[in-house]
């Protein structure tokens, strides 16, 4: 008589009692080899490995848990593919030249969205309609509409390395008609310490400076 190699039972069998033992074994060995591979997985995440840039990245940024959307971007300037959270056309750790700057300083919202903050310059604009020329995406010409303007410039903000973020910000912006704004040229109207302050009055008038209701 054999025992069986599972729960060691006499048996007449070579290895096992019963085909239930038998693939209790094999199991056994299955869940093993799991564990073995999710070690070495879990291992080979834990490691430092270096971006596009050549730098290291420290294994702490990569956090274990629910997966965050990511998409894939090209950057505009250099052609360099990286993946982010958001859409981006420029990589954030791109070293600027001032035409990218400029770029990422452009202002993205909607002013009707904003109609109280804007109040006289959507009124402008009534009256007067957007500045545009025939090569423009409205495709008709009115040198004599309204533009944006930048109140903190963003020759001053490349100059003083101010995050784009707040260069784009509603709160610099102050809708002019065309002439006014070209005469400005580039520079600045209002100080950075003024910038900052309308940042957190535009947050307050808004309703994103306010905390949310428990």
């Amino acid at each position: 008589m054999n025992k069986c190699l599972n729960c060691d039972k006499e048996t007449r069998n070579k290895k096992f009692c019963s085909s239930s033992c038998s693939a209790t074994s094999t199991n056994k060995g299955r869940v093993r080899s799991l564990e073995s591979r999710q070690k070495v997985s879990q291992s080979i995440r834990s490691k430092p490995i270096k971006n596009q840039f050549g730098e290291w990245e420290p294994k702490e940024t990569r956090i274990s848990g629910p997966y965050t959307r990511v998409y894939k971007c090209i950057c505009k300037f250099s052609g360099v593919t990286f993946f982010h959270t958001t859409p981006l056309r420029i990589h954030p750790k791109l070293a600027r030249s001032k035409n990218e700057y400029r770029y990422s300083c452009r202002f993205q919202f909607n002013v009707y969205n904003y109609p109280e903050w804007f109040k006289e310059g959507v009124e402008l604009i009534s009256k007067f309609g957007w500045y545009s020329t025939p090569g423009s995406r409205r495709g008709v010409l009115n040198i004599k509409g309204v533009s944006r303007d930048h109140l903190y410039s963003i020759t001053d903000g490349y100059k003083n390395k101010i995050d784009p973020g707040i260069i784009s910000h509603p709160a610099n912006c102050e809708l002019v008609l065309h002439t006014d704004n070209s005469r400005k040229n580039s520079r600045s109207s209002i100080s950075l310490d003024e910038l900052l302050k309308r940042i957190g009055e535009f947050k307050v008038a808004s309703g994103e400076g306010l905390e949310p209701p428990l």
